[in-house]
């Protein structure tokens, strides 16, 4: 299972410091492009250099206070592939997904499924996100009624040797199987898994390190935070959980959900290490997303994307529009940030006339905003020929 936890808040005195305003002109909303690990402001001005000057300190600071390693585990589902080759036509489990790739169903896998019926040269391919670099072994899940199995998997092309899968006694009997200890660089890592026999069936893999030097830890927010997410998966420190249900009572002190049930809509996508990336719920048609809250102005903070496949996403948050039709590659986010007000006690986000499925949702922060939100631009004046005179 991937770390999926938020690290120590920097101290109080170094985040006031951090989240200072700076001389630039004030700014109603805002948007960034995240990638996964890099972030894009378009609103950068002289801040900038003040923020980076502390944030170079701070982290000199926090040096001291990070343990030197942090196990990591990068958990990848066999049937979460993003390319393929499979040597015969036609999905012959014909569940999950519709393509040639044999995937069955599953009561005792991971995520309830696994690829079966393997062929000898049949691959797929696994975009992965490494957190840090450092030295990893792969462990992966089999199962065979036969001896003398073998596969292997390569990283970026580097060829990580083979692995001897032993007769397990049953399809659905796994064991794990770990390879060599292999040196990965952070970033995103192209795994491929290929199959050199008949009858072998694959649950998943994960990358594991105990070596790695662990990423700097982002600075925490404060207010209501929401991260969506397939129930059951690791939770994000610091926020609630909204796993598809419909709009009620929680039991956290909330009251949120869905005008229909979404449960069906949330992912865990095992891509991206950031759990707040990595986890989405689609939007239904015509569906809208709410949460109890006092009358008043709220500065609203949406992401959306989706950490493994293409997307196109429409965002609307109590009638303002955060996200129109914006398509994003895989593993890029939108985040936008602006303050609107709540006048009938709840606030709600839906995504316009979008299609079904089609806006993914990762995570939503609701702070108080000191001011409301600016007035509507006036209306324009008339045109000079628009008045009734003589000519």
């Amino acid at each position: 299972m991937k770390k999926k936890t938020r690290p120590e808040a920097i101290p109080s005195l170094w985040k006031r410091l951090l989240n200072a305003p700076g001389p630039e002109k004030p700014c109603r909303a805002r948007s960034k492009r995240l990638d996964g690990r890099k972030t894009i402001n378009p609103l950068v001005h002289n801040r900038f250099f003040v923020r980076t000057a502390l944030s170079i300190v701070a982290g000199v600071f926090l040096l001291g206070t990070l343990q030197a390693h942090a196990a990591t585990t990068i958990l990848v589902e066999a049937e979460d592939y993003v390319d393929y080759f499979d040597a015969t036509a036609g999905n012959t489990g014909g569940v999950y997904r519709q393509d040639d790739v044999d995937i069955l169903g599953c009561d005792n896998c991971t995520n309830a499924y696994a690829v079966g019926h393997s062929a000898p040269d049949e691959w797929l391919d696994y975009t992965v996100q490494v957190p840090a670099s450092g030295t990893y072994v792969i462990r992966a899940r089999f199962a065979t009624v036969y001896s003398s199995r073998k596969a292997r998997f390569l990283a970026d092309g580097l060829d990580l040797g083979w692995l001897y899968p032993p007769n397990t006694g049953g399809w659905r009997n796994w064991d794990t199987v770990t390879s060599d200890p292999f040196e990965l660089q952070a970033g995103t890592v192209t795994v491929r898994f290929e199959s050199a026999v008949f009858g072998l069936d694959f649950d998943s893999f994960d990358l594991y390190t105990d070596s790695a030097e662990p990423p700097p830890p982002p600075a925490p927010a404060e207010g209501i935070l929401i991260n969506f997410q397939l129930a059951g998966t690791p939770a994000v420190d610091g926020y609630l959980q909204d796993n598809g249900a419909v709009f009620g009572d929680r039991g956290n002190g909330h009251s949120y959900g869905w005008s229909s049930s979404h449960t069906d809509l949330t992912r865990d996508r095992n891509v991206n290490s950031d759990q707040r990336l990595d986890t989405l719920s689609h939007f239904h048609s015509g569906a809208r997303w709410e949460i109890a809250l006092d009358n008043g102005s709220y500065q609203v903070t949406v992401v959306a994307g989706d950490a493994q496949y293409p997307s196109t996403h429409t965002i609307n948050v109590e009638g303002v529009n955060f996200i129109d039709a914006l398509a994003l590659s895989p593993n890029v986010f939108e985040e936008v940030t602006a303050v609107v007000e709540v006048n009938d006690g709840r606030l709600t986000l839906d995504q316009g006339g979008a299609g079904e499925k089609a806006t993914r949702i990762t995570y939503v922060e609701i702070l108080e905003a000191d001011e409301p939100p600016p007035p509507p631009p006036p209306a324009p004046l008339p045109l000079l020929e628009d008045y009734p005179f003589p000519r």
